[in-house]
Order: structure tokens, then sequence, then C-alpha cells
């Protein structure tokens, strides 16, 4: 039995007498974890009874290690996919064209990317996708852009989109931007580098785990606006720079993140774990 999720532990308890294998994905480990740590001895509880542990990074299984004493046999990483064959590199693009996905909240740091902006030193148009779920904070995203007079750069939000136009618009695009306060991986910036963009990233969560600093784009510290621009500026001055990126950040895509390969890692673990359960 396979179980998602860090936030609701309703079936694993009720199901922790079974004699059914059980599987638990660690989704949300990092964002939950002060959560979990406040009710630590009831976590450990559900823990016992949980075969084996999902992560999506070796940062997640420390954290399971070190925070929650689970033994490292049981804790296997396989890491979030992204779909390689649909997010491809694409044509046309003209190094100019700046991209963010993801909620506009302020966890996800756009009005650091707005002060980036306004440092860089020259014409990009940058394009925000993604639902307003902090009606105030896009308010105050807006208002910082109202007060940069002549700021020398255009900015398209688009809102939430449909699957085929997110497509596009990575192919589209020649940076990709996670200038975020906190994350764990989000599948934007996979996305972003299967389609062969390089990213511009902060260092939270589990990025480090995808964005390789200097080789597939480059990591700076959260609410760095300077930092976050001058990698931008690094890299839209530099068209041979921003494709070997691009064309690495494919690669990693490919290598470590690609459904197909995730999938038969899957499998064999539930082949691994039916397996020790018909030896005990």
């Amino acid at each position: 039995m396979h179980f998602n999720g860090m936030t609701d532990f309703t079936f694993p308890f009720i199901l922790r007498k079974t004699e059914i294998p059980r599987v638990l994905s660690c989704h949300g480990l990092y964002e939950t974890l002060a959560s979990l740590r406040r009710r630590k001895l009831f976590v450990r509880s559900i823990f016992q009874t949980i075969d084996r542990f999902h992560v999506f990074s070796e940062k997640d299984a420390l954290i399971l290690r070190r925070t929650f004493s689970v033994p490292e046999e049981r804790i296997t990483v396989i890491r979030q996919v992204v779909d390689v064959s649909r997010y491809k590199p694409g044509l046309g693009r003209n190094g100019k064209v700046i991209l963010y996905v993801g909620r506009i909240a302020y966890t996800k740091g756009l009005d650091v990317l707005v002060h980036a902006c306004r440092l860089v030193g020259a014409p990009f148009e940058l394009r925000i996708v993604g639902p307003a779920y902090d009606r105030r904070y896009l308010e105050k995203v807006n208002q910082l852009l109202r007060r940069l007079p002549d700021h020398g750069f255009t900015v398209k939000f688009l809102g939430r989109v449909g699957s085929e136009e997110l497509k596009s618009l990575y192919s589209s695009a020649d940076i990709y931007v996670l200038p975020s306060r906190m994350e764990t991986l989000p599948l934007s910036l996979l996305e972003a580098m299967s389609s062969g963009v390089p990213a511009v990233a902060t260092d939270v969560g589990n990025v480090r785990e995808a964005v390789e600093d200097n080789i597939t784009g480059f990591v700076v510290p959260p609410d760095s606006p300077h930092a976050l621009a001058e990698k931008i500026q690094a890299l839209l001055g530099n068209d041979a720079l921003r494709v070997n990126m691009g064309v690495a950040s494919r690669q990693v895509a490919c290598d470590k993140f690609s459904a197909e390969r995730n999938f038969s890692s899957m499998m064999q673990l539930y082949d691994q774990i039916a397996g020790e359960r018909e030896q005990n």
C-alpha cells in the first residue's frame, strides 16, 4: 500500500496493524517539517509501521535519519520526475525573455525579482505565469513596478495558463528564474530544465540537486536582489553561456529526472519490499 504526503496520517494510522507492505512518499517534507517536529512522538509511532520511505532527495533522506531516527535501509531516494518527451528545447529564442512559473505569494519572492530586474542593465521581457493566491501580495508587486520610472524592461502577468501554452512559454524562454524564499523542488524548475532553459534559482530546499551552479545555471542566496540581478545579467549578456547551460540543463533533466527512469526505480522498490515480506 502506497501513501502520499506528510500532512495527513489517517490511513497509515488506521492500517498500521495490517500485513500489507506500506510505502510512504514524503511529499512536502521540507515544508511540513516544523509541524512534524511538534508531533514528533506521534510521527515516530506512525513511521515505525512504514516498511519503506520514498523521498525525493538526499536532503530529505538526511532529515528522516537525523530528526525521526529512520534507519537508512528503510529510505529510498527516487527523484521528482518531469516528462522530458513533452518539454523539449524550442527554436526562435531571442535572448531577452525571462520566465517565472509558480504561485504569486510572498514565499515565492517575486518582490525580490522585481528589485533584481531594476538592477539589470539590459532590456528584456519578464513573463510571470501562475495564479495569484495572495491578492495583497500581487498588489504589492504591482506597486513596486509602478514605482520604477522608465525601468527598461516589460512585465507580462499571464496568470494561469493551459498545458500547451505553458509548454510554448518554456520553449520560447531564454532564462528561468526561481526567486523563492522557501521551496522543496518545484516541478516548474524541472520543466524549464527539460526545455533547455538555464535557471537562476535561490539556494532553498532541494534546488541544488537539480541546478548545478555554473553548469546548468546559477544558484544565489534567497532575498538577495543584487545576486539575482548579477546572474541574470551574466546570462542576458552572453549567448554562448546561455546556450551551453541550456544544453546542460536538458541533459541533467533527462539523466536524473525523467519519468521513465524513475518509474522503473519505483517498480523495483515494490518488488524489493514484496520479496522482503515473503522472506519474513
